[in-house]
Order: structure tokens, then sequence, then C-alpha cells
């Protein structure tokens, strides 16, 4: 997510994505969910 290729127009797939990590509880889920809030943020 942070490789700069995740635009705006893919948000919705990266969060359907870090939920499903969160759903089977990987511990690196919390991480991939700040660095989505990140990029998602409102400049």
């Amino acid at each position: 997510m942070t490789s700069g290729a995740l635009v705006p127009s893919t948000y919705w797939r990266a969060r359907e994505v870090i939920n499903a990590i969160e759903a089977r509880r990987v511990p690196e889920a919390a991480e991939l969910r700040e660095a989505y809030r990140g990029l998602a943020r409102p400049s």
C-alpha cells in the first residue's frame, strides 16, 4: 500500500482485503489498516 501504486479508484478493494485479513485475525492487520488510513485520508 505504501508503494504509491494504490490510487483512489481502488481504495474500496484495499478495504475489502484489509477486512478479510482482520476477520482472519492476522497479526499484521493493524499495520495494514493504519497504512490504509494514511493513504485514504483526504488532504
